[in-house]
């Protein structure tokens, strides 16, 4: 497996963790869309999201790269 692919998908996995856990998921599949309180997600949760960005979108650089 290409290292490009393996960041990509530790992105997406650090995402859903993130996205499970603020919209309390973690007891089961019950999607609570709280557009509105984006204001009340707790830092840490912001960083855990934002680093998943970042890792996907580090992976998907290198796979475009690589594959020039």
């Amino acid at each position: 497996m290409k290292p490009g692919m393996i960041l990509v998908l530790v992105g997406v996995a650090l995402i859903v963790c993130a996205l499970m856990d603020v919209f309390k998921m973690s007891q089961g599949i019950n999607l609570d869309l709280g557009f509105t309180s984006f204001s009340k997600w707790p830092p840490e949760r912001w960083g855990l999201l934002g680093a998943g960005v970042g890792v996907a979108v580090l992976g998907a650089w290198t796979l475009k790269g690589r594959g020039r």
